[in-house]
């Protein structure tokens, strides 16, 4: 168990009994529904494969401010509404 998920079964065990029964129910309904879901969905795919590449490090997150200035350099100047 990673030390966030043992954090968090922690703290969920530190519940009054009538919330971790609230929290047990809701993840075993989206376990079930998970289960349900067509996994040769596209999309379902797309995603594994993002994630694989974020996980692996070829992937990498941008800042917002990265963004605007790769769209910047393509398009020429942006106004940004904040």
């Amino acid at each position: 168990m990673t030390t966030n998920l043992n954090e968090i079964y922690q703290a969920a065990l530190a519940l009054p009994l009538s919330d971790r029964a609230d929290l047990a129910a809701t993840l075993f309904e989206s376990v079930k529904l998970a289960e349900q879901h067509d996994h040769s969905d596209p999309w379902v795919e797309e995603l594994r494969r993002r994630i694989q590449k974020l996980e692996s490090g070829e992937a990498k997150f941008m800042t917002w401010e990265e963004v605007e200035q790769r769209l910047a350099e393509r398009h020429g100047k942006i106004q940004v509404n904040r």
